[in-house]
């Protein structure tokens, strides 16, 4: 390292943010307050609605800007088949989906099958109608 940079380089145990995070501006801070289940809440709300309802409480004037936010993510979603936008609110109401812990045992069962007995096996559940 130059002469240059060592001086400008942090010491040992110096912070490189001497302020601190910076706060949370005040218009912000109601919605970073809301909780997993408010949120959980709301996304169920909207989910259920159709896109008229949706329209009319993206459009009503007393409908808080957090609920708005929600509902114009799922109107665009639904005017643009958009399941990204759905995958999101889902995403932040129910979070992500869980993968099937490896310890399962008919996971492991059909990891195991070759592909002519997993064809077999979907043959049988689901038969083909022909004609």
């Amino acid at each position: 390292m130059s002469a240059i940079l060592k001086q400008y380089a942090y010491k040992p145990g110096q912070s490189g943010n001497i302020t601190g995070r910076p706060k949370l501006p005040e218009h912000l801070r109601g919605i970073a307050s809301l909780t997993q289940d408010e949120v959980t809440k709301l996304v169920s709300k909207y989910a259920r609605m159709t896109r008229e309802e949706l329209q009319a409480a993206v459009a009503s004037t007393t409908t808080p800007m957090v609920e708005i936010a929600i509902a114009a993510i799922f109107a665009q979603a639904a005017k643009h088949g958009d399941f990204a936008r759905l995958a999101f609110l889902l995403d932040r109401a129910i979070g992500k989906v869980k993968v099937v812990e490896e310890s399962d045992q008919a996971l492991q069962d059909l990891a195991a099958k070759s592909t002519q007995e997993l064809l077999e096996l979907v043959a049988a559940k689901m038969p083909l109608k022909v004609g």
